[in-house]
């Protein structure tokens, strides 16, 4: 597994409302033509980070990554 962060990058941001609607775990199975598929997951925290995870079924079931960063909320979403 690797963790990696994306350069940060700068951007007029805000908090979405208090209540965060939006915090929870999504996922689901991307379609992969070399095996099973894609199991892929992110985790959005009511803190603004997250957590995107993918796994590789088939092909090379040892293949994981994992990303971690703060979610930006654009003005005009």
């Amino acid at each position: 597994m690797s963790s990696q962060n994306p350069p940060e990058e700068r951007q007029e941001a805000f908090s979405p409302s208090e209540n965060h609607p939006w915090a929870g775990t999504y996922f689901g199975q991307l379609p992969f033509k070399e095996g099973d598929g894609i199991e892929t997951r992110i985790l959005l925290s009511e803190d603004s980070t997250f957590v995107f995870h993918t796994e590789y079924h088939g092909r090379n079931d040892a293949l994981e990554e994992e990303f971690t960063g703060k979610v930006v909320w654009e003005k005009s979403a």
